[in-house]
């Protein structure tokens, strides 16, 4: 069973985010959900302790507990659904000229464009050491868990082949 650090990443990494920016997701996550032990997470598969929001089309659609803002949760029907609200939100602002995506690349960058757009209440110092401590703790060598198929192992190989013969001849 996959981990929700892997979950988060191959999620991020499908959607067309970064490595970097995927790592910083499970920062991100480790920070809000206390390693994935909160009840958000536990009872709502909430990996961002992002608010309940009728009509999300990642949402079931119940509302979950009340947080600490006093506004209920959102529910999920697992992380991966949790982990591209996230990344739509993080498009509509890039889509609304907030910030680009790609910029995002430290803890610190991430960090305050969160805060610049309201996604949290938190010290900013205190959301930039969590995001490095799961980036630390959760995030390491993380690769994608996609599977290449024989077909692109085949394209791969006719181009390198074409390559190597090309400059062989050079």
């Amino acid at each position: 069973m996959a981990t929700p650090q892997q979950i988060i990443y191959d999620t991020a990494i499908k959607a067309g985010l970064s490595d970097t920016t995927a790592k910083l997701l499970i920062g991100q996550s480790a920070h809000e959900t206390g390693n994935w032990t909160s009840n958000a997470y536990k009872k709502h598969f909430n990996g961002f302790g992002y608010t309940y929001y009728a009509g999300s089309k990642w949402q079931t659609g119940n509302k979950g507990l009340i947080a600490d803002n006093k506004q209920p949760v959102a529910d999920y029907r697992n992380l991966s659904d949790s982990t591209n609200e996230v990344i739509d939100w993080l498009k509509r602002r890039q889509a609304q000229g907030k910030f680009k995506i790609s910029d995002l690349n430290t803890p610190e960058k991430y960090a305050k464009a969160l805060e610049d757009n309201n996604y949290y209440t938190d010290n900013y110092a205190i959301y930039v050491k969590g995001l490095v401590i799961g980036m630390k703790k959760w995030a390491g060598n993380l690769t994608t868990t996609t599977k290449v198929g024989i077909g692109s192992v085949l394209v791969l190989g006719i181009i390198f082949y074409l390559g190597y013969r090309y400059f062989k001849n050079k």
